[in-house]
């Protein structure tokens, strides 16, 4: 389980198996959440008491956002909030920002105390077995460790013409803070600086559209949890805006999604634009990977990064077909282990003025030659499968 602090992720390995929600959760959800509003102002010694018509810490909760049937249209004052369920459940909805600036990232699937989070909230066990009775908001003390489950699915982003954001971030994790960084728990509104009064967050996505969005961030998902989920997220026409001032900061890609032993499933990149990046495209572990019909330019490493670990190999039917790759500081392509991969498609791309310092565009950690297609590719550079293996294979491709 991972350490995650507020706005940062302080990571340290250690290993869980994966399990995927199943159906009954939404109305578990739905019946804790009752019940927490029933106990939320309990305030029985040794118990914490949260206001729900409030912000957080006490503050006035923002205005709500207009509502068009399933379309709410936020602002920079409540889109955080409405994305922490403040004003009733996002699942099925589309979320369009409006106005701005927004200064900071905007979190997804945060665990929070409103009812319309549908956060369900256990004790700690439930963060080794995965089960456990659910417990109201006026069962939970302040110094107490418990686990948060939170999933949002169906979700649409959108945006008004005009819009920049700063980014989105996701992470599942043991949270807690230090005496320099203390973390804040949005579920019973209380800081800490060590492990105790702590909670682990099980915050999973589930078919989240990015649809036609600036961002001039990044989009970051981090799942260091057992029992989080992340399954069809799609980024579709969307601009990433970058900052030359930050390729040089090994963490800022465009869409970076990490974890050491869970699997990203589905993640769609479609008709999207990535220019100033460390790199463009980094997902650890996922199955069926799939970006197509874009262009990444100016990056300082990768374009695209498919990587894996001991535990999170790339998996699936992998597709990489149609992309601009231009100025790519390093191989424009990398894999992980991919050698148990179903299928791995890597055709009609353009990669020009990319490539590592022997003018590489392509490698992988392992790939069988029988999975894999590539052709059809304008490149100037060398494509060798596996670089460090293959090298006396590899084919140079004339200049476009």
């Amino acid at each position: 389980m991972k350490r995650v602090g507020t706005r940062r992720i302080v990571f340290a390995a250690l290993l869980f198996a994966a399990a995927v929600f199943g159906g009954p959760l939404s109305a578990v959800a739905d019946e804790a959440a009752e019940a927490s509003v029933e106990s939320s102002n309990r305030t029985a010694s040794g118990y914490v008491a949260v206001d729900l018509s409030a912000g957080y810490g006490g503050t006035e909760l923002p205005a709500a956002p207009r509502k068009e049937g399933a379309v709410w249209i936020v602002t920079p004052e409540n889109a955080q909030y409405a994305l922490d369920g403040a004003y009733g459940p996002i699942d099925g909805k589309t979320i369009r920002f409006s106005g701005g600036p927004y200064e900071d990232p905007l979190v997804l699937a945060r665990t929070t105390k409103y009812p319309g989070s549908r956060t369900i909230y256990y004790d700690q066990s439930y963060a080794t077995t995965g089960n456990g009775t659910p417990e109201t908001l006026g069962e939970l003390t302040p110094t107490g460790v418990y686990s948060y489950v939170r999933t949002v699915e169906n979700l649409t982003l959108t945006s008004e013409d005009g819009v920049v954001l700063p980014g989105f971030e996701a992470a599942s994790g043991h949270v807690y803070g230090t005496g320099s960084a203390p973390a804040f728990d949005y579920v019973r509104e209380t800081t800490t600086s060590d492990t105790n009064g702590s909670h682990y967050d099980f915050s999973s996505l589930k078919n989240i559209t990015f649809e036609g969005l600036a961002i001039e961030g990044r989009v970051f998902v981090a799942d260091y949890s057992a029992y989080a989920v992340n399954d069809g997220i799609r980024f579709e026409g969307c601009a990433f805006l970058g900052d030359a001032s930050k390729m040089g900061d090994g963490s800022f890609a465009a869409i970076k999604m990490m974890a050491d032993t869970k699997p990203f499933a589905n993640v769609t990149v479609s008709r999207c634009t990535f220019s100033s990046y460390f790199q463009g495209i980094y997902l650890q572990g996922p199955i069926n990977p799939c970006v197509v019909n874009s262009l990444i330019e100016d990056t300082a490493h990768n374009a695209i990064a498919l990587q894996s670990s001991n535990a999170n190999p790339v998996l699936g039917e992998v597709i990489i077909a149609e992309n601009i790759i231009q100025r790519a500081g390093d191989r424009a392509i990398r894999f992980g282990n991919a050698s148990r991969a179903s299928s791995v498609i890597v055709e009609n791309n353009v990669m020009l003025d990319s490539g590592d310092s022997d003018g590489e565009l392509f490698k992988a950690e392992s790939l069988s030659p029988m999975q894999a297609r590539f052709r059809s590719s304008i490149t100037t550079g060398t494509v060798g499968m596996l670089a460090w293996r293959w090298r006396a294979q590899s084919v140079r491709v004339p200049s476009a």
